[in-house]
């Protein structure tokens, strides 16, 4: 449904996408805020489902606004509008930032989103690795994740992470989480 709006269209997990709409404004004689609502109405009306669709400029910030208002929302987080929604939210709500970096932003102080944009870029380099850097420079409005629409024709691996808090290297213990894991 979506690639009837544009083919840049990221499967991201069996019920989210990404949609690079960027200079279709004039093609499809809409504005951006029009076409992600027309997105909206057409998935409810050919599937009888309601989606929540977040727009901005980067992928983190589209998944802010697409979490913003749930169920069946839309929520533009515009250039100018980007303190708006990351004032209030905290780090842990950002894509792409788990719970060992939530704790290490709030030993510096650091608890919402807008404070973490916030940060000197030197600080930042300075104390994160290449994604908590790709993280905070899309939630100042600097795309660095592009949407991409190839689709994957087959996995070299499947995996899952988990950071134990506080960290071990009891055998035993990391043992029985991985059995559990592949139980499952």
């Amino acid at each position: 449904i979506i690639r009837q709006f544009t083919p840049q269209v990221e499967e991201y997990s069996i019920d989210e996408a990404f949609a690079d709409i960027t200079g279709l404004k004039r093609a499809l004689r809409s504005s951006y805020e029009t076409i992600a609502f027309r997105i909206k109405e057409e998935v409810c009306k050919n599937l009888g489902i309601t989606v929540s669709v977040g727009l901005s400029i980067t992928k983190v910030l589209a998944k802010i606004g697409s979490k913003y208002q749930k169920p069946n929302g839309l929520t533009i987080i515009s250039g100018r509008g980007i303190p708006n929604y990351l004032h209030g939210l905290s780090v842990q709500n950002i894509w792409g930032i788990g719970n060992a970096t939530t704790n290490y932003l709030s030993k510096m102080g650091i608890r919402t989103a807008l404070e973490f944009a916030r940060m000197p870029e030197h600080l930042v380099k300075a104390r994160f690795t290449k994604p908590g850097i790709e993280i905070w420079h899309e939630l100042r409005g600097d795309s660095v994740y592009p949407v991409i629409s190839e689709e994957k024709s087959s996995y070299a691996s499947i995996s899952k992470t988990k950071t134990f808090a506080p960290a071990t290297s009891d055998p035993d213990y990391l043992f029985a989480h991985l059995l559990r894991n592949l139980e499952s």
